[in-house]
């Protein structure tokens, strides 16, 4: 508005002195007016060509605008409003300096005329200029805020993004947790899985349930199955464990490690165990020897030893011991001198499922005292060795292996004392799993008189006693 104010100022000021100096002057011949009013209409097609080159210049800016993201559509479209002003005023100082030009063409002579057009032209000019620079400055203030935001919103996105990537990491299920979960007693052959692991590793398992909640199956990974499945196991709905290590393994991409594989196996074959499926876990056991039996990895070697271990007690589960001590005796020619700390603990546990075989081969037989009898001895001699290397928390186990086939083997005092350590250490779980022993293939009138032995030992002590 001010830059309109000018120019017309400036053209009614040049009008009065135009006409000052006609009235000083003798009036206008016919020619002079003609000749003027050509001027005029050169005039006119000047400030036409003027506000052509305006609105080519308006309609630039408006492109600019309209290249502005969705973002910016608010503080773009008061632009839009400016700008159509601007056309506006554009288009009335046109019509303005128009007429006072043709006004003036009457009274003024060609000199003056072009003066007039000049600083016409120049304060128009000037006014696009002020304006097309204020226009471009408030472009640039509105892309710099479009950046700021898009900038924050990455922000915001980064954050979001390394939140839910720390609570994935907070809920990704490790190899010892899972394990953990997994490991069954290899001397229950009765079908019943542990239902006792570490407590982290069960609440891990179970929270990664959890927050797999709100995320739809059909995004599901291969790990989310598992994680699910894990929890599904510790909550002793093995069926649903199995679909979910089934789906698991289904899920895998073909760049998944053999150690990933060989993992979602095993578990498989866990669970169809502690299903009752002794059959079926011997095949998913079987297919893990066979595909990842000759892997050097000994995260690998280590699935596969398991697998085997488990074999054997799904054949003792079976009632062929005979076949079981043959797969413990194969096992540790294949894998007795590896020094891999996981594969070298599941070794020496076969040592204990061998020692249970026959100690239940010896009571099949029992009638054939030679045999029972080397049975028994072979019996004592192994688990000897394996209460030697086992790991701490198969010692109750071994412990109570060991002191049945002594007192099967007529070793009272022997029996009493590695019996004893087996409750102590075990505690209810361990008295419970060897009453369960005394009724396989039973033979009187000896285990009676171990489950006599039993409940008198574990009411001799307390069961949280320092062992």
């Amino acid at each position: 508005m001010p830059i309109q104010k000018l120019i017309i100022s400036s053209l009614v000021s040049a009008s009065f002195l135009l006409g000052s100096v006609f009235a000083a002057d003798k009036p206008a011949t016919l020619a002079e007016v003609e000749k003027l009013q050509e001027q005029v209409r050169v005039i006119d097609k000047d400030l036409t060509v003027l506000k052509e080159g305006a609105n080519l210049k308006i309609e630039a800016l408006e492109k600019r605008q309209n290249e502005i993201t969705a973002q910016q559509a608010n503080s773009l479209a008061a632009i839009s409003i400016q700008t159509t002003t601007v056309g506006n005023y554009i288009a009335i100082t046109s019509i303005v300096v128009s007429i006072l030009v043709l006004g003036a063409g009457f009274i003024t002579y060609f000199g003056a005329t072009r003066k007039a057009k000049d600083e016409a032209r120049e304060a128009s000019e000037k006014w696009f200029n002020d304006n097309e620079l204020g226009l471009r400055k408030q472009i640039a203030d509105l892309k710099r805020q479009a950046d700021e935001a898009t900038s924050q919103i990455g922000h915001e996105v980064n954050k979001v993004a390394a939140a839910s990537t720390t609570a994935q990491a907070d809920i990704q299920v490790t190899a010892a947790q899972a394990t953990s979960v997994l490991n069954a007693s290899n001397a229950d052959i009765t079908g019943q899985a542990a239902t006792t692991a570490d407590p982290q590793a069960v609440k891990v398992v179970r929270d990664a349930k959890e927050a797999l909640k709100t995320k739809p199956e059909s995004e599901f990974t291969a790990e989310d199955f598992f994680a699910k499945g894990l929890a599904y196991f510790t909550e002793l709905n093995y069926q649903s464990a199995l679909e979910a290590f089934k789906a698991a393994s289904a899920a895998l991409s073909p760049s998944a490690t053999n150690k990933q594989k060989a993992q979602y196996l095993f578990a498989q074959g866990v669970t169809l165990g502690a299903l009752g499926k002794s059959d079926e876990a011997i095949t998913v056991y079987d297919a893990l020897d066979q595909r990842f039996g000759n892997d050097t990895a000994p995260a690998v070697r280590e699935q596969v030893v398991k697998g085997l271990v488990n074999k054997g007690v799904r054949l003792g589960a079976l009632g062929k011991f005979d076949e079981a001590i043959t797969v413990y005796d194969a096992l540790d020619q294949r894998f007795g001198n590896d020094t891999a700390p996981g594969v070298r603990e599941q070794v020496v546990r076969t040592f204990n499922g061998k020692g249970f075989a026959q100690i239940m081969l010896a009571k099949q037989r029992w009638a054939e005292a030679t045999l029972r009898s080397e049975y028994l001895a072979a019996a004592v001699t192994v688990l000897q060795r394996s209460l030697l290397e086992c790991a701490k928390d198969d010692r109750a186990m071994v412990s109570g292996n060991l002191g049945y086939a002594q007192f099967l083997s007529g070793q009272q005092e022997a029996a009493e004392a590695a019996t004893l350590k087996c409750l102590q250490l075990g505690g209810q779980k361990s008295l419970d799993a060897q009453l369960a022993d005394a009724k396989l293939h039973r033979v009187e009138p000896e285990d009676i008189d171990y489950e006599i032995l039993l409940n008198r030992l574990w009411a001799s002590f307390k069961p949280d006693q320092e062992t």
